[in-house]
């Protein structure tokens, strides 16, 4: 876990769940993560039947996942766990990727 939080106190990206602050509470050992909250859903209540999604959505799906890996990437940041589960789709149809804990 710290080495996700390391990792995520350095991004900062439009198609990635941002860290917004992290709360330490020595008395108990204990973290807390404050994450980008993302009103939408995640990308895996989207998938059903091939085409489901529509041919657009799903480009333009792809094309964030993509612009927010290629910004990880040039971070030296490899995510390692990409799949429906840790993307979340916003309200205005952004994709954002989640869940560093592989990375």
């Amino acid at each position: 876990v710290l080495r996700e939080v390391m990792i995520m106190k350095i991004l900062e990206h439009p198609n990635i769940v941002n860290l917004i602050e992290v709360i330490d509470d020595p008395e108990a050992d204990d973290f807390y993560m404050v994450l980008e909250y993302v009103d939408g859903k995640w990308a895996y209540n989207e998938s059903g039947p091939p085409g489901a999604l529509g041919e657009n959505t799903a480009r333009k799906y792809l094309r964030d996942v993509v612009a927010g890996l290629m910004y990880l990437h040039a971070h030296n940041v490899i995510h390692g766990d990409i799949k429906p589960d840790n993307l979340l789709v916003t309200s205005t149809g952004t994709v954002k990727i989640g869940d560093f804990s592989v990375s």
